[in-house]
């Protein structure tokens, strides 16, 4: 099967204030992640914030994942996750 694409979704610690997700938000952007308008719910009751992007190339969207990782942790922001999953099929109706 080939990979049409490659996702990355990185998983923080939910957001305190609106403030917080805007300064998140751009922090992440320059390296091509959008923050989700949704957030996770977890089965013991908890919420995740999350973040993605995409790319054709995984060398390219695991070194943009790798430095924004750093640099949210950086900032004091917790990281829970960081998995990168191989597209082959995405079709939208």
């Amino acid at each position: 099967m080939n990979v049409i694409y490659y996702e990355c979704h990185i998983t923080i610690d939910p957001f305190e204030n609106e403030d917080q997700r805007r300064f998140v938000a751009d922090l992440v952007a320059e390296n091509g992640f959008r923050i989700a308008k949704l957030l996770m719910e977890k089965t013991e009751s908890t919420t995740d914030a999350f973040m993605s992007a995409r790319d054709i190339s995984f060398v390219d969207l695991n070194y943009r994942a790798d430095q924004t990782v750093i640099l949210l942790q950086t900032y004091g922001v917790n990281v829970r996750r960081c998995k990168i999953e191989g597209i082959i099929r995405d079709d939208r109706y």
